[in-house]
């Protein structure tokens, strides 16, 4: 028996150093102090580290200490990573009451949107169900999307009605709900009508968890997209709310052989004139275009037929970033209407 218990005890000795003591009122008291002289000085990057110590406190004054740095912090810096990750740690009822909030309630679109999978954890529907009218649509496809994967029926109703209102349009979080609603009920439709009327038939025949995989609706005779037909490389584009991404570097001024045209106002492709169809003498490569430049033409030419309710912004990339349209004062790159 002595020997168990010794066992016992040598276990615990060993495995002590990996649980992390919650701090003492010393440490958190310099780590306030910590905290201060970074901001008072400007760094951001040393408040972040701070703030990620801090959080071992599991306490609700210091998650709301924590809420107002972030929320006054550069977007840039994108401390509300650190306040994500923090919420996970702070596993006190009483932070956690603070947490769904702070997710609600704070002045920051960016902090909102990021817990978004905190009340999705914690199953507060309710929330979620109240941030679909978020005024930042980023935060209220997130709502809409934790719905979505958990299978909310409590939310099905409310996300019609959203897509009621914004279909006329299709502003909003409309692609996102016209989607997902497609997903849950089993069958994409035109119209938040037709989406009440198929939830009735799905509650009839047991609810969500008997729907099975969505199906191609036949009011609008094929799939539902955004009603346009405007394509990338020949891929037609699906939803309203796009960011072009684009690799300017090094590479994209290659050529590659056997070309595709994707020309206007034709459903087909056809190959572009290659090296091995080129005359004698001729440079092989004269008349291909660069990487750069047929993702230049594509870009140009999709731009100009999206219509105007479409937000996108484009993000070109090499050994540095550009965002086309980029941080607004305090706030974070956003999608801009055509």
């Amino acid at each position: 028996m002595k020997k168990l218990v010794l066992a016992l005890a040598l276990a615990l000795v060993a495995l002590s150093p990996l649980v992390a003591a919650p701090l003492g009122k010393k440490e958190l008291k310099e780590l306030k102090a910590k905290l201060g002289a970074a901001l008072n000085s400007g760094d951001w990057d040393a408040a972040g580290e701070h703030l990620k110590a801090m959080a071992k406190s599991n306490d609700k004054k210091v998650w709301k200490l924590m809420v107002k740095v972030v929320e006054k912090s550069p977007p840039q810096h994108q401390l509300e990573l650190v306040l994500a990750d923090a919420a996970k740690e702070m596993t006190d009822p009483g932070v956690q009451k603070e947490v769904r909030k702070t997710a609600v309630k704070s002045r920051q679109s960016r902090i909102r949107r990021v817990l978004m999978s905190s009340l999705a954890a914690a199953k507060d529907w309710d929330s979620l169900i109240k941030a679909l009218k978020d005024k930042d649509e980023q935060t209220a496809a997130m709502a809409a999307w934790a719905l979505i994967d958990n299978k909310v029926e409590a939310g099905v109703e409310p996300m019609i009605e959203q897509l009621e209102k914004v279909e006329k349009d299709q502003s909003g979080i409309w692609d996102v709900l016209n989607k997902g609603l497609g997903q849950l009920l089993g069958m994409r439709l035109n119209s938040a009508i037709e989406y009440r009327s198929r939830w009735e038939l799905v509650k009839a025949q047991g609810g969500l968890n008997k729907v099975e995989r969505p199906k191609t609706g036949s009011a609008g005779g094929g799939e539902v997209k955004t009603m346009v037909r405007v394509k990338l490389f020949d891929r037609e584009i699906d939803c309203s709310r796009i960011v072009f991404i684009l690799d300017v570097s090094g590479s994209m001024k290659a050529k590659d052989p056997d070309q595709q045209i994707y020309d206007d106002g034709e459903e087909g492709t056809r190959t572009r004139k290659g090296a091995g169809e080129s005359k004698v003498g001729e440079d092989p490569e004269a008349n291909l275009l660069t990487r750069l430049e047929r993702a230049q033409r594509q870009l140009k030419k999709v731009i100009k037929h999206l219509p105007k309710n479409f937000k996108i912004n484009i993000v070109a990339y090499s050994s540095h970033v550009k965002l086309w349209r980029s941080f607004d004062g305090d706030n974070p790159p956003q999608l801009h209407e055509l």
